[in-house]
């Protein structure tokens, strides 16, 4: 059953780079698969600056987008080794283990390898002051650098790992994700300046759920002899239901950003990213799939949202208890009313399709080099 439009991300972690360049068209001329996300964090995942330099260097002439998760693991391992040494494993020492200035450093670095490379990048689940300056700074060079963030970057704080008047003490697992909610509203303040400015393109949910009461979800952390410590819990929060609904809530009815800016971060912008325009992110009659969300008169909606109301199999929701002002009243998919007052109608599982994408309009060469190096390629 398909209840929306979908298209694909490839996840790349080990690289052959006698046939990486054959792989990366077939991706993009047969797969329409135009985007690849890499990480610089996760030990089974990480890739060394030599490989991203190599994705990066053949990702430009393919002409697909390169999705950064900036974190730099090695320091991560060496903080996540010494705060176990130190008996500290509790959900809330995530947070520690991984600070923010991990992630501007990251990203920094990564920014410098997509100049050189004339390659453009989007950062993923942006949270760092340190990493929004360093986009903010890049792309006012005219450098092809893009950065996605999330609700949990706006609205959570690492104090939530805690919930210490939580009976359950492991509940701060709920709240567990990398880069994690970091400690101030001064740091989340950043990240709404990073909307408002053009630093941050798009806005997204990085939805990774796993069911808090289940032995395979974030309670794994317990078993085969281990006794609940972070670096065990699997990473991830739900989000992709209640994404839009804190945006409008807390962005738009709060004044911090218009209305005009949240159709910006969620619909043109993602579209021409990703290179889905002006099929998706616009109405335009004869070229657009009429993709519509249609929301409650302002001033008519107000209720708090629970994880017992969302169309979600995963047992709860970092929000729970979030009061917001406004919420999806109508979805209409390619013309056709999808979703109802807070039901699907009986012909939206049948409404969704795989979509193909072309490349990306945004994040494109810029055809400016630092030395006399060029790709051989060219």
């Amino acid at each position: 059953m398909l209840y929306c439009d979908y298209s694909l991300h490839l996840v790349m972690y080990k690289i052959e780079k006698d046939c990486l360049e054959q792989q990366l068209t077939l991706l993009a001329e047969e797969g329409k698969v135009t985007s690849i996300k890499l990480f610089m964090t996760y030990p089974k995942l990480q890739m060394r600056d030599y490989d991203l330099m190599t994705v990066l260097y053949y990702a430009r002439k393919c002409g697909i987008t390169v999705m950064l998760h900036a974190e730099n693991g090695d320091m991560i391992q060496w903080m996540i080794d010494s705060l176990e040494e130190q008996g500290h494993t509790e959900p809330y020492y995530h947070a520690i283990s991984r600070p923010s200035i991990f992630e501007g450093e990251a990203t920094n670095r990564a920014i410098v390898m997509s100049e050189a490379m004339d390659s453009p990048v989007l950062f993923v689940h942006v949270s760092a002051p340190e990493a929004i300056r360093s986009i903010r700074e890049a792309r006012s060079r005219g450098l092809s650098v893009f950065a996605e963030t999330c609700p949990q970057y706006l609205l959570l704080k690492a104090e939530d790992l805690k919930r210490i008047h939580c009976h359950d003490p492991f509940e701060g697992a709920k709240y567990l994700c990398s880069p994690p909610p970091r400690h101030s509203e001064k740091d989340q303040q950043a990240v709404w300046n990073g909307l408002e400015d053009n630093s941050i393109t798009i806005f997204s949910s990085d939805h990774c759920p796993t069911k808090y009461h289940s032995e395979d979800g974030k309670r794994i952390a317990f078993k085969n002899g281990h006794n609940g410590e972070f670096k065990w819990i699997p990473n991830g929060c739900p989000g992709v239901e209640t994404r839009l609904a804190l945006l409008a809530s807390f962005g738009v009815l709060e004044k911090k950003i218009s209305w005009t800016k949240f159709v910006e971060l969620n619909c043109i912008n993602p579209a021409k990213l990703y290179g889905l325009y002006p099929q998706k992110g616009t109405l335009n009659p004869g070229v657009s799939d009429a993709d519509i969300v249609i929301w409650y008169p302002e001033g008519t909606y107000k209720n708090s949202i629970s994880s017992k109301n969302l169309h979600t199999e995963c047992d709860y929701t970092p929000f729970e208890g979030f009061n917001i002002h406004n919420w999806p009243r109508y979805n209409i998919l390619k013309g056709k009313v999808v979703f109802e007052e807070g039901k699907f109608t009986d012909d939206a599982s049948k409404s969704g399709a795989f979509v193909p994408r072309g490349k990306s309009q945004l994040a494109v060469p810029t055809n400016k080099w630092i030395s006399e190096w060029r790709p051989s390629y060219m």
